[in-house]
């Protein structure tokens, strides 16, 4: 599908990235991954041939369509999303406009040539699905988060968030061949983003999306690509697989890493002993061109771009933080809610979630005293001070100010010693403080801009999705350092790992109610797929018990309705199934490698060799390693298929 051929690209002085080959098999989903300013979105900008490589080639077959989804909205003119998406039909929308014409000729003349075009243009649009072109695009929108009136609403008064989910529509509709995405979760709620995990999973294209959400990456990819000043290094299976063969390769390599240094320690004090015995020349010759000639084994450790930063100690609030009673919010016509009651407790990580639109932001802007309720009333207790982030936060940064000048503009004369420190503890040390605000990444801003926030310590912390413009690094710190935090914290995420990881309590926001479940994002989605089970089951006993009164289904629909529910089994756990292929072909290999290293270790003749015998052992003991975590994979898959089969009996069972 795709081949990188040695490519190389700098800007100026600065090297980005040099010897970069890299090869794409034909339907994988890749998760492309590096640290921020490493180059991973000028890769993609260079496959989609918007810039060029300084070396090297791109090779892609020449049929080939590609998507590339960039991190800025198109403009699309006036257009409706609807619109914007259909027009991506490619030959079908073109077919549709040429039968429209030749039904408007057939009207008014009658011409064989006409009926003998209308009759092949028409069967050609009913093999490429052309009558379901509107109902797919619908439904692409609709599971992006597109209500009926905002498909239909002109793009231009839509927010970015929302045009770039047009964008991403349009490229799932039109189904290129190889699609590239960079950051495409940004923009989605958690309801929004699992649809398109699943949209993904049977999507027939290549993929490659760039992302840090490392719950997306988990689900979605089949490997992980992580480009380094070194080039790609490229890892089998999800991301939490990547992290885990990472350690264990740089373990491997520092091993073999300190055998080798070893081993040329010999050398080189063989050369020193012996360097001036003439009877040794011609040995010690051979020895320094052996040495000369050994490719040193290089250990590079990623370094640690995102220092930490901890927030100051908050004053202690009183036990009861803050307590919603009754509280009512509309806009216009619009009942956002019409009575909540709420209280949050001093030490609760409060995650709000929901769909877009539900109002998770407007109970934010409530709790922060930014927006005032209709009716009811918001009571704060004692001692709590309130900080509040806000998405846009980074937009009231001055560009023209240093670091430095930045905080100290919004520091009273007493504080202005203070503000050095204060920077100090958010990861702005030395020079640092004198960066223009212009040039600083989209983390540096965020750290800043939380910096100005908290420069008065809070105990009470209302954040509106502050991984946004975070890289992965950047957000392990944010976690830890949220994690330290001594106050009680309310956020809102469309990031799964780091609800985990800060959160101990979950509140669901929908049709202007909310409902709390107490623990991690993890163990919310257990007690809803409980539920969801419950009321299928329920659901199935009165199917049945309709069906026993003759309410039921028919012969026939009840054919359909299994051969449905055995094809989305099917579609369902491909993955799967072909996962657990790939794992037994793998443990099959280990134990023949296995077989073969215990007959080397039986041979009289091969243990003659201790320096054969050594690396023998060693790598039967790799292999061990390897046929137990291969073993372990094989039974969590195994079990994992067992339990789809068994819900797809339940579910047949009770048709």
């Amino acid at each position: 599908m795709l081949h990188l051929v040695s490519i190389a690209k700098s800007y100026g002085p600065r090297t980005l990235f040099e010897g970069v080959s890299w090869h794409v098999p034909p339907g994988q989903r890749v998760g492309f991954v590096g640290r921020n300013g490493a180059g991973k979105t000028t890769i993609f900008r260079i496959i989609a041939g918007l810039e060029s490589p300084d070396e090297g080639e791109v090779v892609r077959r020449k049929s080939s369509r590609l998507g590339y989804l960039t991190q800025e909205p198109e403009d699309l003119g006036d257009k409706t999303p609807l619109e914007a998406v259909l027009e991506m039909g490619g030959e079908a929308r073109a077919l549709e406009a040429e039968i429209a014409g030749l039904e408007a000729a057939m009207a008014t003349r009658s011409d064989d040539a006409i009926l003998t075009r209308y009759e092949e243009a028409s069967t050609r649009f009913a093999q490429l699905g052309g009558y379901q072109l509107e109902a797919e695009a619908r439904r692409i929108l609709a599971g992006l988060g597109f209500t009926e009136r905002t498909m239909l609403a002109p793009i231009p008064t839509l927010s970015g968030g929302w045009r770039m989910r047009v964008s991403l529509a349009r490229l799932l509709f039109a189904r290129p061949d190889l699609l590239l995405l960079d950051e495409p979760t940004n923009h989605l709620d958690l309801a929004t983003l699992i649809w398109f995990e699943e949209f993904l999973q049977t999507y027939p294209g290549t993929i490659i999306a760039i992302s840090h959400d490392r719950a997306f990456l988990d689900r979605f990819s089949q490997s992980i690509v992580e480009l380094t000043a070194r080039g790609v290094e490229v890892y089998t299976g999800n991301f939490t697989r990547y992290l885990e063969e990472k350690v264990a390769r740089l373990e491997r390599l520092e091993k073999a890493a300190a055998q080798q240094e070893k081993q040329l320690a010999q050398v080189e004090r063989f050369i020193e002993r012996f360097r001036y015995k003439a009877s040794k020349a011609k040995a010690v010759q051979s020895k320094v061109k052996a040495l000369d000639k050994v490719e040193r084994i290089e250990v590079v450790r990623d370094a640690d771009h995102a220092p930490r930063f901890r927030f100051p100690k908050p004053p202690r609030s009183g036990k009861e933080v803050v307590r919603v009673a009754g509280v009512s919010k509309r806009y216009g016509d619009k009942v956002v809610y019409p009575s909540i009651d709420l209280t949050l407790w001093r030490g609760q990580r409060v995650a709000l979630v929901g769909p877009n639109g539900a109002g998770k932001s407007t109970l934010l802007k409530l709790l922060a005293g930014v927006i005032q309720p209709d009716g009811g009333e918001i009571v704060l207790g004692h001692e709590v001070k309130r900080a509040y982030y806000a998405q846009h936060q980074l937009d009231t940064l001055d560009a023209r100010n240093t670091v430095l000048a930045e905080l100290e503009a919004i520091a009273s004369f007493d504080q202005i010693p203070q503000c050095r420190g204060m920077l100090g503890a958010f990861g702005f040390s030395g020079k640092d403080v004198d960066k223009k605000v212009a040039v600083l990444s989209g983390g540096e801003k965020a750290r800043l801009a939380l910096a100005k926030l908290l420069f008065d310590p809070a105990n009470l912390l209302l954040m509106d999705e502050p991984t946004n413009h975070l890289d992965m690094a950047s957000c392990d710190v944010l976690e830890e350092a949220l994690e330290d935090y001594d106050g009680t914290l309310v956020i809102i995420s469309h990031d799964r790992h780091f609800i985990n990881a800060v959160a101990n309590v979950v509140i669901e926001v929908d049709g202007g109610r909310i409902e709390a479940y107490p623990g991690s994002w993890d163990e919310y989605e257990a007690k809803k797929k409980a539920l969801a089970a419950e009321q299928a089951s329920a659901g199935a006993t009165t199917s049945a018990s309709n069906a026993g009164n003759n309410g039921g289904l028919t012969q026939r629909d009840k054919k359909r309705l299994e051969a449905e529910l055995r094809q989305a089994f099917s579609r369902g756990t491909r993955d799967q199934k072909r996962q657990l292929d790939e794992v037994e072909a793998r443990v099959a290999r280990a134990e023949e490698a296995l077989l073969a290293l215990d007959g080397q270790l039986t041979d009289p003749d091969f243990l003659k060799d201790s320096y054969k015998v050594r690396e023998a052992f060693q790598r039967r003991e790799a292999l061990v390693r390897e046929h137990a975590h291969l073993m372990s994979d094989w039974e969590e898959l195994s079990l994992e298929l067992e339990a789809r089969k068994a819900e797809l009996d339940q579910k047949l069972a009770a048709l």
